[in-house]
């Protein structure tokens, strides 16, 4: 089976921000794979923040928020965490500093092979 993104979803709150990932399939143990959300400010003028985590030949080699207006990341800690299809990941609220409510953001699973897949969606 083809590692793909079916579904993604936020929540935003007080903890910070948690993000899931619906992936049926194995992802590819060679190449690079990467989850990342990334959060517009309203009306496109900023913040801009991207959060996610990257795999390296089936290793964790970066858990991360990018700030793009600065254009600055920041490597943090944590792990992502799997059961079955559902990855997620949790992110302090300094990683999306900025954002909230009608704020919009979009998922994307990107993986060497298959490229990108994208879900956008509003915070509420």
């Amino acid at each position: 089976m083809t590692f793909f993104m079916a579904d993604a979803s936020v929540r935003v709150d007080s903890e910070g921000v948690l993000l899931t990932f619906t992936c049926p399939g194995e992802p590819p143990e060679r190449g690079t794979v990467i989850w990342t959300t990334t959060f517009i400010g309203k009306g496109g003028d900023g913040p801009v923040r991207q959060v996610g985590w990257k795999y390296l030949d089936g290793k964790l080699i970066a858990f991360f928020s990018f700030d793009h207006v600065a254009a600055r990341q920041q490597n943090l800690p944590g792990i992502p965490r799997r059961a079955g299809d559902l990855w997620s990941a949790q992110f302090p609220p300094s990683a999306i500093a900025g954002i909230g409510p009608g704020d919009t953001w979009r998922a994307t699973v990107e993986t060497e092979i298959s490229g990108a897949v994208g879900i956008d969606e509003g915070i509420v």
